[in-house]
């Protein structure tokens, strides 16, 4: 129980079954609807409004070439501002957001910090008046430019940009509560959340992976002059899908470096599973992700860090879910953006590969800890970098 809230904790052995269970036995929408309410938005009931996984996955997926073109020169800037002359980074996990959120703003990088509240909203009260603040921040940017487009888009040969917010003005506009301008800005924060929080979290644990692993971070670097050397410099999809023994590296970070319960469900009516655990109707339910990624019946040495478990093992991706890996849930409610979360994490991991090398100070992988609101992140520790020869 947390401040009044009864939650059940699900196993390993009822994991799959759980996640696999129809949408009216064990919902996913509800649960995180639920979730974003009571740890995110001080129980502000203005909670986005449901959107369909499916439609999500595709447009996340097509664009993740030209997003990675314009980020290259965020992570130039970034590193450039970050490093200055003492060539070397104390907060790795700030300087991955600056890189993140594509934004040069201390207050929008103040707005980000608040998310990871993890329960505790309630004592911290004082910061509703920021969030809110916030909030309007948002609705005085987005509106204006949703009712623009909303009137654009009834002009014939009316050409849509190709970004997040007109994707989800497409998803609404036949739906008149949903294609409110209100409404779709709370979809918009939700998914940038989302997307945000996500992918910095397993990208500060990866670059301390890379760091703190020498062995590891050389062969890394061989492969991206062999990828090079194919394919150019430009991240393209061909580029990204040969990076395997990367694509191995990362999928063992995410599979190790979790939360403890990162995937909820919401019981839609009083459900018993085969092992006889029954869950009452409306009750949250947490995938202990950590339990089920270590699970010994799954892997050998599950608690290690062994890449080549799977780097030879064809179709097995970092984006690529299972019951032994459930980092981005699994079954028809799995994340929609894992593929576009492994492209961004690839593509910044291979371009700092590229440009620089890089060490934690002690030269080993700091250990990783329950921190700040209950986060699960590598001990801080500062990453030395030196400029590779051009």
């Amino acid at each position: 129980m947390l401040g009044g809230t009864v939650f059940t904790v699900l196993g390993p052995d009822v994991i799959v079954e759980a996640m696999k269970s129809p949408a009216g036995v064990m919902e996913f929408h509800d649960a995180n609807m639920e979730l974003f309410e009571m740890e995110y938005c001080f129980r502000d009931k203005n909670i986005p409004k449901k959107l369909p996984i499916q439609a999500v996955r595709g447009p996340f997926t097509r664009n993740v070439p030209l997003l990675l073109k314009r980020m290259e020169k965020e992570y130039e800037r970034v590193f450039t501002e970050a490093l200055g002359t003492n060539m070397a980074i104390s907060d790795m996990r700030d300087t991955l957001m600056k890189m993140l959120v594509h934004c040069k703003s201390r207050q929008c990088s103040e707005f980000i910090s608040l998310f990871p509240i993890k329960s505790l909203g309630y004592l911290l009260a004082p910061l509703v008046v920021d969030l809110k603040r916030h909030h309007r921040t948002l609705d005085s940017i987005l509106i204006p430019e949703i009712q623009r487009r909303q009137k654009a888009a009834k002009v014939p040969g009316f050409v849509p940009p190709m970004d997040l917010l007109q994707f989800i003005c497409e998803l609404r506009k036949d739906n008149d509560e949903l294609g409110k301008p209100e409404e779709l800005v709370k979809s918009v924060n939700f998914m940038i959340f989302a997307s945000i929080f996500d992918t910095l979290f397993h990208t500060t644990h990866f670059f301390y992976d890379i760091a703190g692993l020498p062995g590891m971070r050389a062969r890394m670097y061989e492969e991206q002059q062999q990828i090079i050397a194919k394919h150019g410099t430009d991240f393209t999809k061909e580029a990204l899908q040969d990076m395997t023994y990367m694509d191995a590296c990362l999928r063992e970070t995410l599979r190790l470096h979790t939360n403890a319960t990162s995937t909820v469900r919401m019981a839609m009516r009083e459900v018993t599973f085969a092992n006889g655990l029954s869950i009452p109707a409306r009750r949250l339910c947490f995938v202990h992700s950590r339990a089920a990624n270590r699970c010994a019946n799954t892997y050998e040495a599950a608690d290690d860090y062994l890449p080549e478990r799977i780097s030879a093992t064809p179709g097995m991706r970092a984006s690529t879910t299972g019951p032994g890996y459930v980092t981005f849930g699994m079954g028809r409610t799995a994340c929609p953006g894992r593929v576009f979360i492994v492209s961004v994490i690839k593509s910044l991991a291979a371009w700092t590969l590229r440009h620089y090398d890089f060490a934690t100070k002690s030269g080993t992988r700091p250990k990783s800890s329950v921190q700040q609101f209950g986060d699960y992140l590598p001990t801080p520790e500062p990453i030395l970098f030196e400029l590779r020869n051009a």
